[in-house]
């Protein structure tokens, strides 16, 4: 079995949902649960140099996990610390 992501979790159904969400490579994105950043990631790697993803966790130590990890993406990902419930 191959292992996707981190310590932190492994997605069930991981590229049945990434294939299905990220339909428009230049598009803009919200992952309201970073964690350790498997699914970010994911998104990540399927868009192009004018996509963005917006991610947002309330757990500073997922945070700053996720920024060492995703940190090669560059400008394409914004990452906030905040709670999904609070997205108007």
């Amino acid at each position: 079995m191959e292992k996707i992501g981190n310590d932190y979790h492994i997605p069930v159904l991981y590229y049945e949902t990434l294939d299905n969400l990220v339909t428009n490579p230049d598009g803009i994105y919200i992952d309201c649960t970073l964690g350790g950043g498997s699914h970010s990631e994911g998104i990540l790697e399927r868009l192009s140099d004018k996509g963005l993803l917006i991610s947002i966790d309330q757990d500073t130590t997922a945070i700053e996990y996720s920024k060492q990890r995703l940190e090669k993406f560059g400008s394409k990902w914004k990452v906030f610390k905040g709670n999904f419930e609070n997205i108007d």
